[in-house]
Protein backbone atom coordinates (compact mmCIF):
# COMPACT_ATOMS: atom_id res chain seq x y z
CA UNK A 1 0.00 0.00 0.00
CA UNK A 2 1.16 3.48 -0.88
CA UNK A 3 0.77 5.96 1.88
CA UNK A 4 -1.05 8.94 1.95
CA UNK A 5 0.58 12.30 1.92
CA UNK A 6 -1.08 14.18 4.01
CA UNK A 7 0.02 17.98 2.71
CA UNK A 8 2.16 17.38 0.06
CA UNK A 9 2.50 20.97 -0.95
CA UNK A 10 2.89 23.44 1.96
CA UNK A 11 0.60 26.19 0.61
CA UNK A 12 2.06 28.55 3.31
CA UNK A 13 6.06 27.37 3.58
CA UNK A 14 6.93 29.97 6.00
CA UNK A 15 4.23 29.04 8.22
CA UNK A 16 5.14 25.62 8.11
CA UNK A 17 9.12 26.55 9.04
CA UNK A 18 7.73 28.78 11.93
CA UNK A 19 5.44 25.74 13.07
CA UNK A 20 9.07 23.24 13.43
CA UNK A 21 10.52 26.37 14.96
CA UNK A 22 7.92 26.54 17.68
CA UNK A 23 8.07 22.48 18.23
CA UNK A 24 11.87 23.04 18.31
CA UNK A 25 11.50 25.72 21.39
CA UNK A 26 8.82 23.89 23.56
CA UNK A 27 10.87 20.34 22.76
CA UNK A 28 14.45 22.03 23.99
CA UNK A 29 12.71 23.60 26.92
CA UNK A 30 10.50 20.86 28.61
CA UNK A 31 12.14 17.39 26.94
CA UNK A 32 15.95 18.73 26.61
CA UNK A 33 15.61 17.83 23.05
CA UNK A 34 14.61 18.85 19.56
CA UNK A 35 13.42 17.17 16.46
CA UNK A 36 15.77 15.36 14.56
CA UNK A 37 17.08 17.16 11.09
CA UNK A 38 15.83 14.23 8.76
CA UNK A 39 12.28 14.46 10.18
CA UNK A 40 12.43 17.87 9.46
CA UNK A 41 13.06 17.39 6.19
CA UNK A 42 10.47 14.86 6.10
CA UNK A 43 8.27 17.70 7.39
CA UNK A 44 8.95 20.39 4.92
CA UNK A 45 8.09 17.39 1.78
CA UNK A 46 4.91 16.29 3.44
CA UNK A 47 3.66 17.68 7.10
CA UNK A 48 2.23 14.30 8.15
CA UNK A 49 1.90 11.23 6.07
CA UNK A 50 -0.94 8.12 6.88
CA UNK A 51 -0.74 4.86 5.48
CA UNK A 52 -2.78 1.50 6.82
CA UNK A 53 -0.03 0.61 8.60
CA UNK A 54 1.43 3.95 10.47
CA UNK A 55 0.96 7.48 10.63
CA UNK A 56 3.85 9.93 11.33
CA UNK A 57 2.40 13.27 12.88
CA UNK A 58 2.57 16.79 11.67
CA UNK A 59 2.72 19.81 12.73
CA UNK A 60 -0.33 19.95 13.04
CA UNK A 61 -3.48 17.67 14.01
CA UNK A 62 -4.73 15.97 11.08
CA UNK A 63 -8.39 14.91 10.08
CA UNK A 64 -8.96 10.67 9.71
CA UNK A 65 -11.68 9.34 6.96
CA UNK A 66 -12.63 8.05 10.00
CA UNK A 67 -13.92 11.30 11.35
CA UNK A 68 -11.33 11.67 13.96
CA UNK A 69 -8.41 13.40 14.63
CA UNK A 70 -4.53 12.27 14.54
CA UNK A 71 -2.46 13.83 17.00
CA UNK A 72 0.39 15.94 16.10
CA UNK A 73 3.67 16.19 17.69
CA UNK A 74 3.29 17.68 20.48
CA UNK A 75 -0.06 16.71 21.25
CA UNK A 76 1.21 13.44 21.04
CA UNK A 77 4.42 13.74 23.10
CA UNK A 78 2.49 14.66 26.04
CA UNK A 79 0.16 11.83 26.29
CA UNK A 80 2.99 9.72 25.52
CA UNK A 81 4.90 11.37 28.74
CA UNK A 82 1.28 11.36 31.04
CA UNK A 83 1.42 7.72 30.07
CA UNK A 84 5.10 7.45 31.10
CA UNK A 85 6.15 5.31 27.65
CA UNK A 86 8.82 8.01 27.00
CA UNK A 87 11.49 9.49 28.49
CA UNK A 88 12.84 13.09 29.13
CA UNK A 89 14.45 13.18 25.80
CA UNK A 90 12.39 11.36 23.12
CA UNK A 91 10.00 12.40 21.32
CA UNK A 92 6.90 11.13 19.83
CA UNK A 93 6.47 10.95 16.22
CA UNK A 94 4.11 8.17 14.90
CA UNK A 95 2.09 5.02 15.44
CA UNK A 96 1.77 2.34 13.98
CA UNK A 97 -1.67 0.22 13.45
CA UNK A 98 -0.44 -2.56 16.12
CA UNK A 99 -0.23 -0.11 18.14
CA UNK A 100 2.94 0.46 18.61
CA UNK A 101 4.46 4.51 18.83
CA UNK A 102 7.00 5.72 16.95
CA UNK A 103 9.19 8.01 19.11
CA UNK A 104 13.04 9.58 18.50
CA UNK A 105 15.66 9.66 21.19
CA UNK A 106 17.92 12.52 21.26
CA UNK A 107 19.89 10.62 23.77
CA UNK A 108 21.08 7.89 21.30
CA UNK A 109 20.43 9.14 18.26
CA UNK A 110 17.89 6.34 16.77
CA UNK A 111 14.07 5.88 16.17
CA UNK A 112 12.33 3.15 17.89
CA UNK A 113 9.05 1.42 17.77
CA UNK A 114 8.01 0.92 21.03
CA UNK A 115 5.05 -0.86 22.77
CA UNK A 116 2.37 1.73 23.74
CA UNK A 117 1.68 0.09 26.79
CA UNK A 118 4.58 -1.02 28.00
CA UNK A 119 7.30 1.51 26.34
CA UNK A 120 9.25 -1.49 25.20
CA UNK A 121 11.44 -0.97 22.00
CA UNK A 122 10.75 -3.53 19.68
CA UNK A 123 12.30 -2.06 16.05
CA UNK A 124 15.27 0.55 15.86
CA UNK A 125 15.70 2.80 12.39
CA UNK A 126 18.74 5.23 12.42
CA UNK A 127 16.57 7.34 9.80
CA UNK A 128 13.07 8.38 9.09
CA UNK A 129 12.97 6.75 5.74
CA UNK A 130 14.06 3.78 7.40
CA UNK A 131 11.02 3.46 9.12
CA UNK A 132 8.65 4.55 5.93
CA UNK A 133 10.36 2.00 3.60
CA UNK A 134 9.76 -0.42 6.00
CA UNK A 135 6.15 0.13 7.03
CA UNK A 136 5.61 0.79 3.69
CA UNK A 137 6.44 -2.35 2.38
CA UNK A 138 4.46 -5.79 3.35
CA UNK A 139 6.46 -8.78 4.17
CA UNK A 140 9.47 -8.98 6.99
CA UNK A 141 11.03 -5.86 8.68
CA UNK A 142 14.13 -5.49 6.35
CA UNK A 143 15.84 -2.22 7.90
CA UNK A 144 14.93 -2.32 11.39
CA UNK A 145 17.20 -3.23 14.35
CA UNK A 146 15.08 -5.88 15.70
CA UNK A 147 15.35 -6.15 19.12
CA UNK A 148 13.27 -9.00 19.95
CA UNK A 149 13.46 -11.29 16.15
CA UNK A 150 10.95 -13.61 17.53
CA UNK A 151 8.25 -10.49 17.05
CA UNK A 152 9.18 -10.64 13.03
CA UNK A 153 7.16 -14.34 12.73
CA UNK A 154 9.40 -14.98 9.50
Amino acid sequence: MTPNFVDDNPSQPLRLASEIKAINDVLQQSRHCTLPDDYVEFLHKTNGLLSNSFSLFGTRPQELAQDGMEDDILDATSKAEEADIIGEDEVALGRTSGGMLVIYSDKNKHYHVIEETTGESIYDYLKIDGFIADWSNPGPLQGAYVNHPEDLNC
